[in-house]
């Protein structure tokens, strides 16, 4: 009886271990895409806006640089408290 329990619950962390790096994978993929969407209307912004388009531009990096690193950031954080989960 102790035997089954021991490994229903093996089963079941290593079953929530699978499913947070698969939602994490998929958060950071679409994270990264809106990065490129973003970096793509920045640099339409440059070439068509004139002066004014590139000031905006180069107002609206901060939240770019701040975004990719709280993305990147995010899923170092998760992946390393997934690793340290798993005894």
């Amino acid at each position: 009886m102790i035997l089954k329990s021991i490994l229903l619950t093996t089963n079941l962390q290593s079953s929530l271990n699978q499913a947070t790096g698969d939602i994490t994978n998929l958060l950071q993929g679409i994270g990264i895409g809106v990065l490129v969407v973003f970096i793509a209307i920045l640099g339409f912004k440059v070439v068509t806006g004139g002066r004014e388009g590139l000031r905006e531009a180069k107002s609206s990096v901060v939240g770019l640089i701040i975004g990719a690193v709280l993305i990147w950031g995010a899923g170092a954080l998760a992946e390393w408290l997934q690793q340290i989960s798993n005894f």
